[in-house]
Order: structure tokens, then sequence, then C-alpha cells
């Protein structure tokens, strides 16, 4: 059984993804297993674009440190490995959106629902800690707090489409009598 608490924040931002999925179903006509990484897409080219402009200025740095330089590097390579994942699952995603599709995605939003509350639950902390210690005095590194900001944005991304992916989908439009059925919520 889940933490009262944790179901009382989580369902509400639930049937806000389910909203808005169907918004994005009803209206741009993109079927609920590619809204998923539609959006993760949409989330990470500002992290490329961004990561792309902070290494050269963490290279030309008067006070680089490895650890910078590291850091710029794994994050412009985890976004770059995340962009291309998203781009290859995007590409094989079906665009049919039938009831058979709705099933499964619906039982696959439940397990997720159910399973992965913790994690919906701490990587929003996780991102806000994370913006909180971007506002904090890191010393003279000037890359260091842009990317705790980043790894902070990074989160609350993947946790909005983790809502995503765990939200009740929009029911197709073809004609099968199972979805005629009033959703529980």
């Amino acid at each position: 059984m889940a933490n009262p608490l944790i179901t009382f924040i989580d369902e509400p931002v639930l049937r806000v993804a389910s909203r808005v999925s169907k918004f994005w179903y009803r209206s741009l006509r993109v079927a609920p297993p590619r809204q998923r990484w539609i959006a993760l897409i949409a989330i990470f080219i500002p992290f490329f674009l961004y990561n792309c402009a902070i290494l050269p200025r963490s290279v030309n740095d008067s006070v680089l440190t490895a650890e910078s330089f590291v850091l710029a590097v794994c994050l412009l390579l985890g976004t770059i490995a995340m962009l291309v994942a998203a781009s290859a699952q995007l590409k094989m995603t079906s665009t049919e959106w039938d009831a058979a599709r709705y099933k499964q995605a619906l039982a696959t939003a439940k397990w997720r629902e159910e399973n992965s509350r913790m994690i919906r639950f701490l990587f929003p902390i996780s991102g806000s800690i994370n913006l909180l210690l971007n506002h904090s005095t890191v010393g003279d590194v000037s890359t260091i707090p842009s990317m705790t900001a980043q790894l902070g944005l990074w989160f609350l991304g993947i946790t909005s489409v983790s809502y995503l992916m765990a939200c009740e989908p929009p029911q197709p439009d073809d004609g099968d009598g199972f979805v005629a059925l009033p959703s529980r919520g």
C-alpha cells in the first residue's frame, strides 16, 4: 500500500498528465505511445543546445577544473544518448491507436502508476534540491552552478515524462464497446 502523502500528491498530477495526453491525442492526433518519446526529445533538445554552448566556455574558462570539464562532457554525452534513444524508439513506435493498443497501454500505465510512484515522488525532490544548490556559493568555478541547475531541470523533465507514461491513456475512437465504458477516477 502506498504512502497516503505520496498518493495525495501523485493522484492529481496523474490526472493532469492524463488530460495532457488526451489533449495531444484529440487535437494533434499523436498516439499515446509516441507522446513520451516526443516529450523526451522536446525536453532534451534544449539541454543538448545548452551543453554545446557551455562546453567551449568551460574549456576557455580561466578557472577550469577537471571536475567541471568532465561534468560538462558527461552531461553532453548523456543528453546525446537520450536524444538518440528517444529518436530510435519514436521510429519504432506505431502511429496507430486502437482498442487493442489502448488495453495494453492501460494495463502498462496501471502497473507503472503503482510501481513507479516513489520514483515520481523522489525525482522532483532531487530536481528541486539541485535547483536550490544552484543558488548556493560553489566557489570560483563558474560552470558548476549552471550544470547543477541543468541537472535539476533534467530531473524535473524526466519526472514529467514518467507521469505521462503512468497516466491513463486516452480512449481511441474506433468503435470498440470496451472503450465506451467510463474510466475510473
